[in-house]
């Protein structure tokens, strides 16, 4: 993790930074190729090509919460409808603790991280 990376992590609540490491170790390690991470104004952005727009998700930290965007989530499958926005475009999904990192949630950005592999 880089300084600016790091730097991005303070500031908020201890259990807030446990969920964002938690997040960010589940977001590089997804796929056999390299995952970029950049900030981009509030969100921390992963991408599967360094610099890449619009990344395959975001992540933004609220004082006591964790909101994952994803910016091809109309392409999600999503059964338990848990994510929220308009059909078609980006979606998000709020997470208050390390408990909501479930296996449901981790096959979202799985998934993510496919579609934007190609």
């Amino acid at each position: 993790m880089n300084s600016e990376i790091g730097r991005f992590f303070e500031g908020h609540f201890f259990e807030t930074q446990k969920l964002m490491k938690a997040i960010y170790d589940l977001a590089m390690g997804e796929g056999q190729g390299t995952v970029h991470a950049h900030i981009e104004g509030r969100e921390l952005v992963f991408a599967t090509e360094e610099g890449g727009r619009p990344g395959f998700l975001r992540m933004l930290p609220n004082p006591t919460s964790v909101t994952l965007a994803f910016p091809s989530g109309g392409q999600i499958l999503d059964p338990a409808k848990r994510m929220k926005g308009p059909t078609g475009a980006r979606t998000r999904l709020t997470l208050n603790n390390t408990l909501d990192l479930d296996p449901y949630v981790r096959r979202l950005i799985d998934q993510a991280y496919t579609l934007a592999a190609g």
